[in-house]
């Protein structure tokens, strides 16, 4: 899977492979300067959504798993 999407992002120019052909294979993927740009423009949607989405996501702290329920209706 991990490869595969690697392949795909190489293929869209978002990632660059360089393969240094030792044994064991080595190899090593870095942003191109359209994968930059593409990280650039996520940021702020992944800031909105960590900061509109984090009750969604995350588990509640710790602490309140400790904490008395009141479980009165």
């Amino acid at each position: 899977m991990l490869i595969q999407g690697l392949k795909e992002l190489e293929r869209d120019g978002v990632v660059s492979r360089r393969d240094f052909k030792e044994i064991p294979p080595k190899v090593e993927y870095s942003l191109t300067e359209r994968g930059v740009e593409l990280a650039n423009v996520l940021k702020p949607l992944c800031e909105w959504g960590t900061e509109n989405f984090s009750e969604q996501i995350a588990p509640p702290p710790l602490e309140s798993y400790a904490a008395p329920r009141n479980l009165a209706a």
